[in-house]
């Protein structure tokens, strides 16, 4: 199930914006115009899925740093929205600063609200609401069941209210989310995740850090044997080099042959 629609509000450059998601989208602009932005924003709706999103905002400087810090009307209460649609069902997530009577700390990132909504033809009915630490989930009989104190103002229900009996769309949006993957840069120092051993698992898809990277181009060559479309790119941007891909001892290693070089350029000093 892929995410059909996209909706932000408050998030760094983004005052508000609201775009459709096709099998393949490219956005395209000049630097400093939002590109990265937008990445964020979509990689912060993946952490509301995992449970860490009030900790991501955090590490990048708090809700001062992320929230959107251009003038507001009047009443507005500058609340981070981020919102994805998966063609019938739709989630809501807003994040806001603790209130005077909430136990938490000075300027720590709440979940305000949460929602999960079910389009049919022209009606929206609401599955699931959650207002600070309330859950509330609409049953097959269509009343409510409320939960209180359910999870944590730093959690979200999406991730830690589990209830799949009730409201099983919940699970249909989680697992829909932990399946996005994001790759914004990947780190080429001599301590790189990408540089160090890796544990011989079958791995389909890599993950956010490049970790597993020589696991994911042996599950390529070894278990899938599919390697093709991979090695038709590395001779478009290297001609005559040969990227190969191997298990041994219990660990996956790659290298890249260039066809001018005598050694090859390894992914970790171990070699074969």
């Amino acid at each position: 199930m892929r995410p059909t629609d996209i909706a932000i509000s408050n998030y760094r450059s983004i005052r508000r914006l609201s775009i459709p998601i096709h099998p393949l989208s490219v956005f395209v602009g000049e630097n400093g115009v939002g590109k990265s932005n937008l990445y964020k924003s979509l990689s912060l709706l993946r952490d509301a899925a995992t449970g860490r999103i009030t900790r991501t905002i955090a590490d990048e400087g708090g809700l001062n740093s992320v929230c959107w810090s251009g003038i507001r009307k009047r009443g507005e209460d500058g609340r981070l929205r981020l919102s994805a649609r998966f063609d019938r069902l739709k989630y809501s997530i807003e994040i806001g600063f603790p209130g005077p009577l909430e136990a938490a700390f000075s300027g720590e990132p709440m979940i305000k609200a949460e929602t999960i909504e079910a389009t049919q033809g022209k009606r929206t009915v609401q599955l699931m609401e959650r207002k600070n630490a309330l859950v509330s989930v609409r049953g097959e009989s269509g009343a409510w069941s409320s939960h209180k104190d359910a999870v944590l103002p730093s959690e979200t229900a999406l991730a830690g209210f589990s209830d799949g009996k009730e409201c099983p769309e919940s699970d249909v949006i989680r697992n829909a989310i932990l399946g996005w993957r994001f790759y914004h840069d990947f780190r080429t120092d001599p301590a790189s995740p990408i540089r160090k051993p890796c544990l011989a698992i079958t791995t389909p898809s890599l993950s956010a850090d490049g970790s597993d990277l020589a696991a994911a181009l042996a599950t390529l060559y070894t278990i899938r044997e599919d390697a093709i479309d991979l090695q038709d790119a590395i001779q478009d941007a290297f001609p005559g080099a040969e990227l190969r891909a191997w298990e041994a001892s219990g660990l996956c290693e790659f290298d890249l042959q260039l066809e001018d070089m005598p050694r090859p350029f390894m992914n970790y000093p171990t070699g074969r």
